[in-house]
């Protein structure tokens, strides 16, 4: 346990210091604080935790620097926002762990006590600090999220109908192009819903804004109750909602603010933006399903051999996705990408099925 914090505390020192040189100025500082704070984490596991009794090999590993390369490469494709999510579940996960170790120690000299509490205080500001960050890039993780909601989708529905296809079918032309079209078919739709959908929810959060603004200029009593009646949904005592309400009655915007917070569900997205990303990775989702139909006519491969080629390549696709959304969630990670592999598997398996029984006991064939 030892060896493997320090170990990561190496990495993330380094990862850190890679990221504030990524980063925009006002990250920059954030991003090298921690990296200084993390190495010297590193010295407290090796130096003064482990010390005689429990002796580390100083510096990275060979594993270590593989890991740490690996990150540089996805920080380098992947925006700063997902890798600052990403960073933020480790965390979680680091601290978490070090309140493991902590109990080992429990009953144990006060000096090392002491220290991995400092250490998981540390991490704590960490912690606080990437949140801070993700809420200031909540528009790229609402694009990203956007972007494996059309992916996925389109992902399990393309294959479907390819491999039901392909099982009544002998024609890889034909399968390729039904698959294509049915490919452009979902991104209009999967357009105009992602558009019509954030735009009914800015409709929604602009009435209720509306609301609140009209009922300021009445009187803020109107607005403090509505607080007070949001607050207590929230699980406060009905006496502390009151109290909060009533001393910010006086501040018509911090009333404003905290009522909108608090009451309004709702967020105000970009209709523009969220259809044209939804529509994009809609049909990039699709094309691991369709494409290798088209790709196999000169090599002159069955149908069943194509198919097994799209579901491997759609597989793979959709753990990379699962990973996302894991990261993005503050999931598992591999469990979010092999739920995401079954699903895509099993309904590429229940279509073929049915395709096959409709053959066999219709005889229906294309």
């Amino acid at each position: 346990m030892l060896m493997s914090f320090y170990q990561d505390e190496l990495v993330s020192a380094e990862f850190y210091r890679f990221l504030g040189n990524k980063a925009k100025d006002e990250d920059k500082a954030s991003f090298y604080e921690m990296a200084d704070m993390e190495q010297e984490h590193a010295r407290i596991w090796l130096e003064d935790v482990a010390g005689d009794e429990f002796p580390l090999k100083e510096g990275m590993t060979f594993g270590s620097k593989i890991r740490l390369f690996m990150l540089k490469l996805l920080a380098f494709f992947m925006p700063l926002s997902f890798m600052v999510n990403y960073l933020e579940l480790g965390e979680r996960g680091a601290l978490q762990s070090y309140h493991d170790m902590l109990q080992e120690f429990s009953h144990g000299e006060a000096k090392i006590k002491q220290l991995i509490e400092g250490i998981m205080k540390d991490e704590i500001l960490h912690e606080a600090t990437l949140t801070k960050m993700i809420l200031d890039s909540s528009g790229q993780i609402s694009n990203l999220k956007e972007a494996i909601y059309g992916m996925t989708d389109s992902l399990v529905e393309i294959l479907a109908l390819v491999i039901g296809l392909a099982s009544i079918m002998d024609s890889l032309v034909l399968i390729g192009l039904s698959g294509m079209l049915a490919s452009i078919g979902g991104t209009f739709s999967m357009v105009s819903g992602a558009y019509l959908s954030v735009q009914t929810q800015n409709d929604i959060y602009e009435g209720k804004v509306g609301d609140l603004r009209t009922k300021q200029k009445v009187g803020s009593k109107y607005v403090a109750e509505d607080l007070k009646l949001g607050l207590v949904e929230k699980g406060l005592d009905d006496n502390v909602a009151e109290e909060i309400a009533n001393k910010l009655s006086a501040n018509d915007k911090a009333l404003l603010g905290l009522t909108e917070a608090i009451v309004i569900e709702e967020e105000k997205g970009n209709p523009g933006e969220a259809a044209k990303t939804t529509g994009i990775y809609y049909i990039l989702g699709a094309l691991p399903a369709f494409l290798p139909f088209f790709l196999a006519i000169p090599f002159g491969l069955s149908p069943l051999m194509v198919s097994a080629i799209a579901v491997g390549l759609s597989a793979l696709l959709a753990f990379v996705a699962g990973i996302f959304t894991a990261v993005l969630s503050g999931i598992d990670i591999g469990a979010k990408g092999i739920k995401n592999v079954v699903i895509t598997i099993g309904a590429a398996l229940a279509t073929y099925a049915f395709g096959t029984l409709v053959r066999e006991v219709f005889g229906i064939t294309v």
